[in-house]
């Protein structure tokens, strides 16, 4: 971690949405999309600062809408980071929660390595996610309006 990253500093401010954090070299917003909770994730999650997003993921997780942890912009996840996943999984699977994970290149490599069964559920996107979500219960978009002819 470099010199600019181990500042400590830490901003929680409160948005339309939800709060954001900015400290230990991490960034994290979250939003709700579709009536799901996406949590953004930026900068580096290393032992020294996986706490965060740990806590924010938990603090997000009150509202019962489904979570989608979104690791596309984040630069590093340090071997720590599966620990947190599998908190956050055994806090959702508590709660009833669906959550997904959108894994960036970084994580991608440390899936390989630490989720081989692939136990963590993974999206290739944000859509995807959102689209699991709300599969089940959108039987509606299934049907096609059919005109009445003659």
């Amino acid at each position: 971690m470099s010199a600019v990253h181990s500042a400590n500093f830490s901003v929680r401010r409160r948005s339309r949405d939800r709060d954001h954090f900015s400290g230990d070299g991490v960034w994290l917003n979250a939003q709700t999309l579709d009536g799901t909770t996406v949590v953004a994730a930026a900068g580096e999650l290393d032992a020294s600062n996986i706490h965060h997003l740990t806590d924010y993921a938990r603090s997000c997780l009150t509202d019962g809408h489904a979570l989608v942890l979104d690791f596309t912009q984040l630069d590093f996840l340090g071997a720590r980071g599966i620990r947190s996943l599998r908190e956050i999984a055994d806090d959702c699977d508590r709660s009833g929660i669906d959550w997904a994970l959108v894994p960036g290149h970084a994580v991608n490599r440390l899936l390989r390595i630490f989720d081989k069964e692939a136990q963590l559920p993974t999206a290739s996107s944000i859509t995807e996610a959102l689209e699991r979500f709300s599969a089940p219960g959108c039987a509606h978009s299934l049907l096609q309006l059919v005109t009445k002819s003659g």
